[in-house]
């Protein structure tokens, strides 16, 4: 269980991802805290969006430059909590972290 931080992490996905592909996983953190989630699109270009999804659920896309920071509740009981992407296209970084 993470207590602090996971720190910031980088990932570059050399092909684009067309399934989802967890980034955060709910099994390492509790419900009973208040959590920040931050993912940060690192693209320069505008045409590139990472979408976001918790569990099934889309929460949206994050075009060149863009972040969410959002509070994160972890529901442990399974993987309907996890915070995953998909990127639109080959190459692209993504940077995220609990707090």
């Amino acid at each position: 269980m993470a207590t602090q931080t996971t720190g910031i992490q980088r990932r570059t996905y050399p092909s684009a991802v067309s399934s989802q592909v967890a980034i955060v996983t709910a099994a390492l953190f509790t419900d009973d805290q208040a959590h920040k989630v931050y993912v940060k699109n690192l693209s320069t270009n505008a045409t590139e969006f990472v979408t976001v999804f918790v569990g099934a659920t889309e929460l949206g896309r994050l075009y060149a430059g863009d972040f969410l920071f959002m509070p994160y509740s972890a529901d442990t009981t399974g993987d309907d909590a996890d915070i995953d992407i998909k990127t639109s296209s080959s190459n692209m970084s993504v940077e995220f972290a609990v707090f």
